[in-house]
């Protein structure tokens, strides 16, 4: 939105926070390429390469493990997951947990919620028939319960499979977007070495005039960010760049 009302300041203000490592696993790739793209708007070339380099650290390896997701039919991490999912659902740092090496969409996905409440109550069906079963001293009735256990478990073994498959469908669709933000990055990562080509000959032609932005730009042209071993979230999202006429010549006095 900051992008198409012309204010590529506030995108990269925005984007510092989402690119942040303590929400690793959570955002997806497309923040990365709105904050080069933002960065390019303003000629802060260093910043956006760093920005290509940030992602190619947070989805190389992210995009190795979703692709083993959606090819294996048995992932311990996924039945932990469920597990947790039908325990009473997750917390905000077990969301944060689960994120990291599974598809970020799984945690918030409304079908796969579903399943888990379906799975859970035929597990308790199966549970108090088998106890009901054990109970009774009807043989009879012990038959019947027998029957209603098994149906309940093989209900929810069917359930459980199709929950797996569609987390696989989320880790192929994660996997999809990585692949295209990465064909738009290799677009931005183009530009970015055409305009410090551009730059470098300008300044050349014209020793007098210096390309703000350009790599090798002074000291006070540089865009930086407060950083700390320690994460103040309330500061973290106050973040307020202004860019004025970054992309500008200036002339040398």
């Amino acid at each position: 939105t900051f992008l198409k009302r012309g204010q590529p300041n506030d995108a990269v203000a925005v984007t510092q926070t989402l690119v942040h490592s303590s929400f690793s696993g959570q955002i997806g790739a497309e923040t990365w390429f709105v904050r080069a793209l933002a960065q390019l708007k303003v000629c802060d070339y260093a910043g956006a390469l760093e920005t290509l380099k940030a992602f190619s650290a947070e989805f190389k390896q992210r995009s190795i493990g979703m692709e083993k997701i959606s090819k294996q039919s048995e992932n311990p991490e996924i039945l932990k997951a469920f597990q947790q999912m039908k325990d009473g659902g997750l917390t905000l740092a077990e969301m944060a947990q689960v994120s990291k090496s599974l598809p970020r969409a799984m945690v918030l996905d409304e079908r796969l919620r579903q399943m888990m409440k379906a799975m859970n109550v035929l597990l308790e069906e199966s549970k108090s028939a088998a106890q009901t079963s054990a109970t009774s001293n009807v043989s009879g009735l012990q038959s019947e319960f027998e029957t209603i256990k098994n149906t309940a478990d093989q209900r929810a073994s069917r359930i459980k499979a199709q929950a797996i498959g569609r987390v696989q469908w989320l880790a192929t669709q994660e996997l999809k977007e990585t692949k295209t933000i990465l064909n738009k990055l290799h677009i931005v990562e183009a530009e970015i070495i055409q305009r410090v080509e551009s730059s470098t000959k300008l300044s050349q032609a014209a020793a007098n005039e210096i390309r703000k932005g350009k790599t090798g730009s002074q000291a006070q042209d540089t865009l930086q960010f407060p950083s700390g071993t320690e994460v103040w979230m309330d500061e973290l999202t106050n973040y307020k760049v202004d860019i004025k006429k970054g992309c500008q010549a200036r002339r040398t006095q």
